[in-house]
């Protein structure tokens, strides 16, 4: 999806929402007139700072959904498909997840499934940070 197509989408999304106008959606989000504009018009890409500020306000869409029509995750996540699912038992190992509690917790697939694509989100970001930093 691209700059004006997502502008569309998400004009869409807002008026479905409730909201009438972009300054209506500003003024209960706390996100500038003029970005939610921007962000209609496709005219720039929004950041997932802005995004994630708006997903509250909006009807019938969640943050991960959201960010992927702006074209932070693709649709289908490469890492998606190839996670190992935790195990069910709880003495069985758990590579490469660690949990902030330190035990095992049951997770349901949308759990997951939010985990996996934000993981991969900021790998990305991290990914972009150090190719900026070799090119200054």
């Amino acid at each position: 999806m691209n700059l004006k197509e997502f502008g569309i989408f998400f004009a869409e999304l807002r008026e479905k929402s409730g909201y009438r106008s972009q300054r209506e959606l500003a003024e209960k989000s706390g996100v500038s007139h003029s970005t939610i504009n921007r962000l209609e018009a496709g005219t720039n890409k929004t950041s997932i700072e802005t995004l994630k500020s708006l997903a509250p306000y909006l009807r019938g869409i969640e943050y991960n959904e959201l960010i992927k029509k702006a074209g932070y995750l693709e649709e289908t996540s490469a890492l998606s498909s190839t996670a190992k699912r935790i195990p069910q038992n709880e003495n069985a190992p758990v590579q490469g997840l660690a949990f902030i509690d330190g035990g095992v917790e049951e997770l349901d697939e949308e759990e997951m499934d939010y985990l996996k694509e934000s993981l991969e989100l900021f790998r990305r970001m991290k990914e972009r940070k150090a190719k900026e930093r070799k090119g200054k």
